[in-house]
């Protein structure tokens, strides 16, 4: 089996060789990781390198003796790809070599990534053109560029026991077509997607009563249902032919941009009719044949490997496809992680990640919109939620987190991803700093219960080393309004010990606090985020979220310590600051989770605060 080795010339040609040792994963810690394009991937930690060689190709070979492929006398077969990369930077390291990778091929996706709004959480099957065209002007008011009719548009297909297979669009829903609500959609520029799921078929389908041998089935049974489906044998040249002449026609008659391809099953019995024979391996090459052939005949068709959420995210799949559906759970806190350990294979661009209605349908877990927009920000911003219900402040704070992603879209999906090791494993911080190293924006996210109840400062990696500005002193005191503040910021000497904790002007001028002998700092581009939106839970603390642009060449520091009650510090709700005391307890005691904006950096290779340079640091405000 062929190895390609990304990265540079330390990673082993035949294999992979590393060590890794600590608790800091994400940071200054050698590390190793293969995956294959075919099917996920594998870490190799807390191995010597000769170990993590060893332990690779054991498992390079326990995985291909489980996908065996028979070949005649005298032929040959080519297996999958594995890529394979080391880092002496922890995940962090490897992570980025892999993006770059990714971002390095022709066909990666290089024009801005429109905001989705799919249909599917919002009607499900209750298609009817009126409230569909209203939903749309819905979301092209809040900053939608592309609307995506998700299942239920084709025949039969009124739940999803029946119809799959009969790629048709229903006369009875439809009896104009599709061509009104297209129309619709694309009269105020967005683009128009459509759901598919070409690989699977209802035994209560047309097809299916058609055709049962085109069933991947062996041992003379068919496989147990799964979703009221099974999967449709694209190695048969017919059922192939049959599928490729439904997309073609309907790709042609309709100006449909996008294909949400699903893919809602696994492959139990996957047996070619009549013998029987193992089919997984050709019928993945069928699939394979049938997205180049698509894409052949209708450039700039853009595709998203959905497969029920996360089924199919791998390397061999996202040559032919533009993004991924991660997973089908839409609860932002679930996102967390999610999108956190999907984010190690994949840049930000190619993972769709939307915002969804406060009640989550999978999960029951309600948040609040700052929330579930700031997890959703980093990656292909879209909207999974029935906007006519939603109120009219909370759509004008939805539209304002639109834009915030479009700001900051150019940054998100192009620099280095950055994710930060935290003592209390409650809180997870990540980032993403621009190549240059002049720009960055970061959360912290508490996803449980944090251990301590001030979490202190925190260190942000990715910056570089700063010329200290001279007026500043051990300690400054923070002189400037958050990072969303479009004011330049300065910088000024100490002028009082110790240093007292952030105190931040919040008035309708939002000016930075006056200080004397101000010395110039270099600024980067601040985004403004959203309005205040509906307060956060009893507690007053879970949910919360902001985010800005922040400069790399840092000159403030708040204090570590816990302010007292007297002084006052910013409350954030949604990324608008507030001013009021704090209390004597950290708010974010709940199982919901919370994010802060991170306003200011320290960088990575900066020297303490005892050498009296001006530094960034960031606190937890309640």
């Amino acid at each position: 089996m062929p190895v390609r080795a990304a990265g540079d010339q330390r990673a082993y040609a035949d294999g992979l060789g590393t060590q890794h040792h600590g608790d800091a994963l994400h940071d200054s810690h050698n590390i190793a990781a293969g995956c294959r394009p075919a099917r996920g991937g594998f870490l190799l930690p807390r191995l010597r390198p000769r170990e993590c060689f060893q332990a690779a190709k054991n498992r390079v070979a326990a995985w291909s003796s489980t996908k065996s492929v028979a070949t005649s006398a005298g032929t040959a077969t080519t297996g999958p790809w594995l890529y394979a990369s080391h880092s002496d930077q922890g995940l962090g390291g490897l992570s980025a070599r892999f993006h770059d990778h990714l971002r390095a091929r022709p066909g990666h996706p290089h024009r801005s990534r429109p905001v989705v709004l799919n249909t599917w959480e919002a009607v499900y099957f209750d298609h009817d053109l009126d409230r569909l065209t209203h939903l749309a002007d819905l979301g092209a008011e809040v900053g939608v560029e592309r609307f995506v009719l998700d299942d239920g548009w084709f025949r039969h297909r009124r739940d999803d026991r029946s119809g799959l297979g009969d790629w048709y669009v229903d006369e009875t829903v439809w009896p104009s077509g599709l061509r009104p609500l297209i129309d619709h959609v694309r009269a105020p520029g967005m683009e128009f997607g459509l759901w598919v799921e070409p690989e699977m078929v209802n035994p209560d389908s047309d097809l299916a009563r058609a055709h049962p041998e085109w069933i991947l089935a062996t041992g003379g049974r068919t496989p147990a249902d799964r979703r009221s489906q099974q999967v449709l044998d694209l190695t048969h040249p017919e059922a192939y032919a049959y599928i490729l002449e439904r997309l073609d026609d309907l790709l042609t008659e309709y100006d449909i941009a996008y294909l949400k391809w699903d893919h809602n099953r696994e492959l139990v019995d996957a047996g070619h009719s009549p013998s029987g024979e193992p089919a997984v391996h050709r019928q993945t090459l069928a699939v394979y044949a049938l997205l180049d052939e698509l894409r052949a005949r209708h450039p700039g068709l853009e595709i998203e490997s959905c497969s029920s959420g996360g089924g199919r995210v791998d390397l061999a799949i996202l040559e032919r496809t533009d993004r991924v559906w991660a997973s089908d759970c839409n609860d932002a806190l679930e996102r967390q992680s999610i999108n956190r350990w999907t984010g190690l294979l994949l840049p930000p661009e190619l993972v769709g990640s939307h915002i969804g209605a406060a009640r989550s349908h999978t999960t029951g877990r309600t948040h609040d919109l700052a929330f579930r927009a700031g997890t959703a920000l980093f990656g292909h911003l879209g909207i999974e939620w029935d906007l006519t219900r939603a109120s009219e402040s909370e759509r004008a704070e939805l539209a304002h987190w639109v834009s915030l992603h479009k700001q900051l879209r150019s940054l998100l999906h192009t620099g280095r991803v950055v994710r930060v090791d935290h003592a209390d494993p409650a809180l997870w911080a990540h980032g993403v700093v621009s190549h240059d190293r002049t720009e960055a924006v970061f959360a912290l996210t508490s996803v449980a219960t944090p251990v301590a109840a001030h979490p202190g400062t925190l260190r942000l990696p990715g910056a570089s080393t700063p010329t200290p500005p001279t007026a500043c002193a051990r300690c400054p005191r923070p002189t400037r309004s958050p990072a969303w503040n479009a004011e330049p910021p300065s910088c000024a000497p100490r002028t009082a010990s110790p240093c007292p904790a952030a105190s931040w002007n919040t008035s309708a001028s939002r000016s930075p606090t006056s200080t004397p002998n101000n010395s110039s700092c270099s600024t980067s581009r601040v985004a403004e985020p959203p309005p205040r939106g509906s307060k956060a839970g009893k507690t007053g603390g879970p949910g919360r979220w902001a985010a800005g642009t922040v400069p790399l060449t840092p000159c403030y520091a708040a204090s570590g310590r816990r302010p007292s009650s007297s002084v006052p510090t910013t409350r954030l709700y949604a990324g608008r600051p507030k001013a009021g005391p704090t209390s004597g307890t950290q708010s974010s005691r709940t199982s919901r989770a919370v994010s802060a904006v991170l306003g200011n950096v320290r960088p990575q290779n900066a020297e303490d605060h005892a050498e009296g340079q001006c530094l960034g640091a960031v606190r937890l405000l309640t």
